[in-house]
Formats: structure tokens, sequence, C-alpha cells
């Protein structure tokens, strides 16, 4: 069992509405767009649930994004550089609509996470969901 398994399950247990698994062709866009290969946990994520319908958010007040809400005409993206270099932004999920934004971040053509309000940089989703599970106050979320 993946922590992945367990970040659904609790979804399904809090009754978190989720979309049905991503296409290929819309995980390709994704893949275009960022300019990078998803990591398996992410492209695992993805077959399993295409994020949350619009404004459904789960019992921490996070809306994980479909596909086509991250490429889609709000697309929330940012580029610039830091202390490690160049960066873009792509957000995938967001806190009280809008208020903060989780995003993929592409550098040197490598995807990593990255947290708005802490300016955090975690290393994969799976990171991200040990801790939602394991440590939820630590993360920008009620």
């Amino acid at each position: 069992m993946s922590i992945l398994d367990d970040l659904f399950r609790y979804w399904r247990d809090s009754e978190t509405p989720l979309e049905p698994p991503a296409s290929a062709k819309a995980i390709l866009a994704l893949e275009r767009e960022l300019g990078a290969r998803l990591p398996s946990d992410l492209r695992l994520f993805y077959s399993i649930s295409n994020g949350m319908p619009d404004c459904e958010y789960d019992p921490h007040e996070i809306s994980f994004w479909s596909i086509e809400k991250m490429l889609g005409e709000w697309m929330e993206s940012v580029e610039g550089t830091d202390e490690r270099g160049p960066f873009r932004d792509l957000a995938f999920a967001d806190f009280l609509i809008n208020s903060s934004f989780w995003m993929l971040r592409t550098r040197n053509g490598e995807v990593s996470i990255y947290l708005q309000d802490t300016e955090e940089e975690l290393r994969s989703l799976t990171n991200l969901a040990e801790r939602y599970l394991g440590a939820p106050d630590s993360l920008p979320m009620l």
C-alpha cells in the first residue's frame, strides 16, 4: 500500500468528490506545458483521478485541480529565478479559493512541488502526501 493509496482512501472516507482518471492525452498535454516528464507519483495520481471537480474542496479546504483546469483559461503560472536557478511554476492546487497555491515547479527538466505560502520546495507529490496525511499542521491548510 502506498501513501497515494492512503491519500485517495482519506478523500473517499471524507466524501471528497474526485474526477475520473485523466486521459493519456491530457497527461501528455501537461508534460508539454511543463517541458518535462511527470514524475511517476504524479503520473500515478492522474491515472487514478484527474483531481477534484471545480469549486470542490477537501476537509482541509484544498482543491487539487484537473489537468484541464491547470491548462485552461485561468492558468496560474509564474516564472522566476532563485539561488538554485531559473524555474517555472504551474498551479495544481489551491487553498481557500485561490488564497494560495501549490505549484508544479519545473527546473532543469525536473518537476517538484512548490508551496507558495511557506516557499518550500518538496521533491515529490509523495513527500507532500506524507506531510498532508501525517503532519497536516506543517502545511498551509486547515
